[in-house]
């Protein structure tokens, strides 16, 4: 199960951790391969002649190696934290509660996303959506500064969670989310912002649609 209750009023997401195995391991293959074409190709260069000949290719050429090595390290350390989350041996998920959205993500660390800043927005493809109506809900775009990009499709990445579940979570903390769809500043929640909690977030995205026209 990847939806559960912990203490207080929170509903935890658990890590995939099989998806983060999966990504560690095919970017240390990319990393191993990537050595493996940087040592080949190091050792096909005539170093000495080079640098009795011309000195400054010799340079440039470093400079290339050093930069690709640079690349292979990166990788390889990024892969190794993916592995480290799919063993971590503490708990490791996406905790949503009334004033929070916590990312305990083991070695990337902890990350707490304060509902005071979080903004919430509807769904570009929520268009489509309403023209081809399905059983999964379309859930609202939410940032964060703390985040780069959508928090929701950082959630829907990390767990294993179906839509109707981040959904249920979410629910618990939209109510005090600003939503910047229809107006912002300091009255927007006066001026007849939808709450997108709950089962209307379909709903919302679809009156949002029809309110801008085709």
């Amino acid at each position: 199960m990847t939806h559960d209750r912990r203490a207080g009023d929170a509903s935890t997401l658990a890590v995939d951790r099989g998806a983060a195995a999966a990504r560690a391991g095919w970017l240390g293959g990319f990393a191993a391969v990537l050595a493996f074409v940087l040592v080949a190709a190091f050792r096909a260069v005539r170093w000495q002649p080079m640098w009795t000949n011309d000195r400054a290719t010799v340079v440039a050429l470093a400079f290339v190696f050093a930069v690709v090595a640079c690349m292979v390290a990166a990788v390889a350390c990024r892969a190794i934290s993916w592995l480290l989350l799919a063993i971590w041996p503490r708990h490791v998920g996406i905790e949503v509660s009334s004033d929070a959205i916590v990312l305990r993500l083991g070695p990337f660390g902890v990350r707490r996303l304060d509902a005071a800043r979080l903004r919430s927005e509807p769904n570009p493809e929520a268009e489509f959506d309403a023209l081809t109506p399905d059983d999964d809900p379309m859930l609202p775009r939410i940032t964060h500064p703390g985040v780069a990009g959508d928090v929701v499709e950082h959630v829907a990445r990390l767990t294993r969670a179906t839509a109707h579940e981040i959904q249920a979570c979410l629910a618990r903390v939209l109510p005090g989310v600003r939503h910047d769809s229809a107006a912002t500043g300091p009255d927007a929640a006066d001026q007849g912002l939808p709450k997108l909690t709950g089962g209307n977030f379909r709903a919302s995205m679809r009156n949002s649609t029809r309110e801008r026209g085709p």
